[in-house]
């Protein structure tokens, strides 16, 4: 599908709030969303790499929830973001 927007929610359960480090990769531009609050923004022409881009963000203890928009220009699309284990 040429020239679309796509949306990708997901909820995640953190035992203890932390700071933790996303890895990011899409194709084409994407925005991502934690609790509500934007935490990464590239409006990009690109194909698809795993952790080309990396986001600092806070998670809560509890639930927390990611939202994720992609825009797609030409030809294929699609994200991928990698979550660090949680170090009990």
């Amino acid at each position: 599908m040429e020239w679309a927007t796509g949306y990708a929610d997901t909820e995640i359960e953190d035992i203890h709030g932390r700071e933790v480090m996303l890895g990011i990769g899409s194709d084409d531009g994407i925005r991502i969303w934690l609790n509500g609050k934007l935490v990464h923004d590239h409006e990009v022409g690109r194909g698809y790499s795993a952790n080309t881009e990396h986001a600092r963000v806070r998670r809560q203890p509890g639930t927390n929830r990611i939202l994720v928009k992609l825009v797609n220009y030409l030809n294929g699309w699609g994200f991928g973001i990698s979550l660090p284990k949680a170090n009990f």
